[in-house]
């Protein structure tokens, strides 16, 4: 994008005031930024050549405020990729989670909705026990009468 410095439009005040124009003043910046991050050193080497023009110590000033900013900028834009990255792994893990838990919930249902059937079994069985234990009881006596 940024040709050598041996180029003489590329070094003159004007033209240089015209890209500074259309590379930091007439876009948005963290939309340049956060599309390409290589715009920061560009912007960097563009600052410093206007800062050896006769006007410089106010882009030297500029220079020194706007640098930080961008590395900061660039640093937040990554760390809300790295965020959004764990966040989609994090909402991909959770719903894995809540389907396991819908299955669980749907066995629990399932086995508190027999319990009662399993009771009443419990119960019949046991009275055909203790029916069966009272028959076997009946007939011990028959024999020891016979006997």
């Amino acid at each position: 994008m940024y040709t050598s410095t041996d180029d003489p439009s590329e070094t003159s005040k004007e033209n240089l005031l015209a890209k500074f124009r259309s590379k930091v003043l007439e876009v948005d910046l963290f939309q340049a930024i956060e599309q390409d991050a290589t715009i920061i050193p560009k912007i960097k080497e563009l600052l410093r050549k206007l800062s050896k023009t006769p006007s410089g110590t106010k882009f030297q000033e500029f220079s020194e405020g706007l640098e930080p900013l961008m590395e900061e900028i660039n640093l937040c834009f990554h760390q809300r990729k790295a965020d959004q990255s764990k966040l989609e792994d994090q909402t991909v893990r959770c719903n894995r989670l809540m389907a396991k838990v819908t299955i669980f919930q749907e066995k629990f249902l399932t086995f508190r909705q027999e319990i009662p059937d399993a009771k009443k079994k419990v119960e019949e069985l046991n009275l055909a026990i203790a029916k069966h234990e009272e028959e076997i009881r009946l007939l011990k006596l028959q024999i020891t009468k016979v006997l």
